[in-house]
């Protein structure tokens, strides 16, 4: 008779399991390629322009990535900087150690790796946390915010000058991620559509982001402009609506 497991026990060995499949990943630097992948995003919420989506895994290399790119897109721009996001840690090192003008010393993170501890940041490069409050149960109780880098002044002021939002949140985050979820079956939940390779997976996600960016008319953007208008067209990187055959028809050099 084969062995049987209480819940417990065959959570235990699924965990046990996981584990032991990202040490063989790591070990072989298969990882961030095969078995458990995670998406890094980001979104201007002025512009609804979304960046290029960073697949690998949850640490902070791959994070770095994203904030690099990022930090090239602005490498001219002189403008405040605000960036907001959940609480989780990994977050304010990439950015330590991607914007920071000066390192003072590092620290060793829980996954081994050298991070920036005492830095001075650029003056215009402001940091803002999303933190949540949950009961027990799991249930959130109370939102707010928190200052990482940068004063409560320049922040408010940042703020006001969009106006695409009067607080710390990030709702335009979470609805961007829900848009590639509807739009994506490789990243739906609880569906055999998941991806089954780490090549098909980026390049479905770049040819979202392209149509996101070229190809969709938002309604924020058409109340603002009076026009049919896309993220490129607000960040003047075009000036008209592309169709799917311009998409495939453009030249890449």
């Amino acid at each position: 008779m084969p062995k049987k497991f209480n819940k417990h026990q065959r959570r235990k060995q699924k965990q046990k399991n996981r584990q032991q499949h990202k040490d063989h990943l790591e070990k072989t630097g298969k990882e961030g390629k095969y078995g458990e992948v995670w998406n890094w995003s980001a979104i201007d919420p002025v512009s609804k322009y979304r960046f290029k989506d960073v697949v690998g895994t949850r640490k902070r290399k791959s994070g770095l990535t994203l904030f690099e790119n990022i930090k090239a897109k602005r490498s001219n721009v002189l403008a405040d900087l605000l960036i907001q996001s959940d609480n989780y840690d990994a977050y304010e090192g990439v950015i330590k150690e991607c914007f920071a003008e000066k390192i003072f010393n590092y620290r060793t993170n829980r996954d081994g790796a050298k991070v920036p501890n005492q830095v001075k940041m650029p003056d215009n490069i402001l940091y803002t946390v999303l933190t949540k409050k949950r009961s027990s149960q799991g249930e959130i109780e109370e939102v707010g915010g928190k200052i990482v880098f940068g004063t409560e002044e320049r922040i408010l002021n940042v703020l006001k000058a969009h106006n695409a939002t009067h607080g710390i949140n990030t709702s335009f985050i979470e609805r961007d991620n829900l848009n590639k979820r509807h739009f994506n079956g490789r990243l739906r939940r609880k569906t055999i559509a998941y991806s089954k390779e780490y090549d098909c997976l980026v390049a479905q996600l770049d040819l979202q982001r392209v149509y996101a960016n070229f190809c969709w008319s938002q309604r924020t953007l058409r109340k603002q402009y009076g026009r049919h208008t896309s993220p490129a067209m607000a960040i003047n990187a075009t000036d008209h609506i592309w169709s799917f055959d311009e998409i495939f028809r453009m030249k890449i050099y």
